[in-house]
């Protein structure tokens, strides 16, 4: 039989799967060391041997920022180039709900024109 682990020997490997599986809720340990996502499965190990039993640990890191997910850029607002194109063709509802953001957020004059523009042009000829 595999030697049992302390209770912070235990809470190092199911530190290690949190940071495998970061999105996980829970993790079993058996007290043999072997970590799993699933208590069925970390039932099914423990059932080998007598003297095994399964903690539960809780992940208590679950949605902090990680080193991986801080280096991601937020989503890049589009450029009033790219709004101003985009007004040529829009819908009636696309051009109204960009306009409304735009009045709401930076407010250019060029995009805002865009838009009323083609809402304008829309609405003459439907």
């Amino acid at each position: 039989m595999s030697k049992i682990l302390s209770k912070s020997q235990l809470q190092e490997k199911a530190d290690k799967l949190f940071k495998d599986y970061p999105e996980a809720t829970e993790g079993f340990v058996t007290n043999d060391g072997n970590a799993f996502l699933d208590q069925n499965r970390a039932d099914l190990h423990a059932k080998s041997n007598d003297k095994l039993k399964v903690i539960t640990f809780e992940n208590e890191g679950l949605g902090e920022a990680t080193p991986e997910t801080e280096k991601v850029d937020p989503i890049k607002p589009a450029s009033a180039d790219q709004l101003i194109e985009l007004a040529k063709t829009a819908t009636i509802d696309v051009a109204t709900i960009n306009l409304d953001i735009e009045k709401e957020g930076k407010a250019r004059k060029t995009v805002i024109a865009a838009f009323e523009a083609r809402i304008e042009e829309l609405n003459t000829a439907g």
